[in-house]
């Protein structure tokens, strides 16, 4: 098995018909969770890729907290390692504090919290983890290669939860 993943290691995600998405690990989150996202970016089988640079500051196509199975194993392997660019893509969430009706919004990162508004209450999501496989199946499906499934509409990147909008920084 391979060491853990680093921030800003950038991996390939096939898509089972030879070709492959650009990914990125973003962020780690406590101890085995990371951010990670797809890029705008089909590379063709064995053809030449852009720089570890243009596949990193495409736009932003799949994003979310998973675990790092697919990496460590081997099934997406990582082509080099870039600052990552997007981090501002990243989201905020909703959490609940001593009460379950008490909600504070947190960054990415767990770090910073702020208290909820009736608005963010209703805008951002749970924070939650998914598996590696959901957005390799999703990164398939937005090429066309299966059908879209409403459940990874949570892995679309969303301007108005992420964190810098939550934060304002």
């Amino acid at each position: 098995m391979k060491p853990r993943p680093n921030e800003g290691e950038v991996f390939l995600v096939p898509l089972g018909d030879g070709r492959s998405v650009a990914g990125q690990v973003l962020a780690k989150f406590r101890r085995v969770n990371y951010f990670l996202a797809t890029f705008d970016v089909v590379l063709e089988g064995d053809a030449v890729f852009p720089s570890l640079q243009q596949l990193t500051t495409a736009p932003v196509s799949l994003l979310c907290l998973s675990l790092d199975a697919k990496l460590r194993n081997g099934d997406w392997p990582v082509i080099g390692r870039s600052p990552v660019s997007v981090i501002d893509s990243l989201p905020a969430f909703k959490v609940a504090v001593n009460e379950p009706w008490n909600f504070q919004i947190e960054d990415y990162s767990g770090t910073r919290t702020r208290p909820a508004s009736p608005e963010d209450e209703r805008l951002y999501p749970f924070r939650t983890v998914v598996a590696p496989i959901r957005l390799e199946r999703a990164a398939q499906a937005l090429e066309g290669l299966r059908e879209w499934d409403r459940e990874w509409d949570e892995l679309l990147p969303d301007p108005e939860t992420s964190w810098i909008r939550a934060f304002g920084e």
